[in-house]
């Protein structure tokens, strides 16, 4: 009798887990982190960095949204990588900084390029870097939105943020503008800012501000260099690249190293 209870019972959380892990497989098919179409930095030829770029030592609090800003953006892999090779390029040449300055990029086709990834501390918004995930939208966004795509690429990064711990779920998220005197992100991106649930505007506590020598390109911070200052980035040179391992789906490929 014993063993027929125990037989019984062996069967019931056999079949519990069974039907638990496939709804949990279910789940995960459909997750937010699923749904981003992520491109790597090996992917898009990022350069090294050229000092050490700290560690975030905790989840990010906030995120703050820029627009990367040239007149330009890019709809197809070719030409979002020549885009985001040249943020990069103009950062460290130009910026100074070791590297490109924001956590992720949001391509004009949706596709979420790792700039300097999860758990690092970026160089977009002064004072502000320490706790907080730099999201830039590739393109000018100041009387035209980003489109359907990009801003679902957006939502889905933070969510995939939230569920993965790399950002509180209890963050703000801002526009440039809210911590620095610029127009950063653009009229029109930061309006559709201010439907998100957790936007937060400004100005921040540690809101600043040069207090002289402002002009119009002085305001926006992250205006990009053209393509043609940095050569030796072209689309035709990107035919040499395996196109299948552009796109990358698989969250892990870019998750830090714990």
């Amino acid at each position: 009798m014993r063993s027929m209870i125990c037989i019984l019972f062996a069967t019931m959380i056999a079949t519990f887990l069974h039907v638990s892990i496939e709804v949990f497989a279910q789940l995960g098919a459909n997750s937010a982190c699923d749904r981003i179409r992520f491109v790597t930095r090996q992917a898009w030829g990022a350069v090294e960095p050229t000092a050490a770029v700290y560690q975030a030592r905790q989840a990010a609090s906030r995120v703050f949204v820029h627009q990367a800003w040239d007149g330009q953006t890019c709809n197809d892999v070719d030409s979002c990588i020549v885009r985001v090779r040249s943020i990069q390029a103009y950062n460290q040449q130009q910026k100074g900084w070791p590297d490109i300055g924001y956590n992720f990029l949001i391509a004009g086709n949706g596709g979420v390029f790792e700039g300097l990834g999860w758990m690092k501390q970026g160089f977009h918004t002064l004072n502000y870097n320490d706790e907080s995930l730099g999201v830039a939208f590739i393109g000018t966004f100041h009387d035209s939105a980003p489109n359907a795509r990009m801003e679902q690429a957006f939502r889905d990064l933070i969510e995939c943020s939230v569920a993965r711990g790399y950002l509180v779920a209890n963050h703000a998220i801002h526009g440039h503008r809210d911590a620095r005197c610029t127009i950063c992100p653009g009229d029109a991106l930061y309006a559709r800012l201010r439907t998100f649930p957790r936007f937060q505007p400004g100005p921040l506590p540690r809101y600043s501000c040069p207090s002289s020598g402002l002009t119009s390109g002085a305001l926006n911070q992250h205006q990009a260099a053209p393509i043609a200052i940095f050569g030796n980035i072209s689309s035709s040179a990107l035919h040499n690249n395996h196109r299948s391992q552009i796109i990358f789906n698989v969250t892990a490929s870019i998750a830090p190293k714990q």
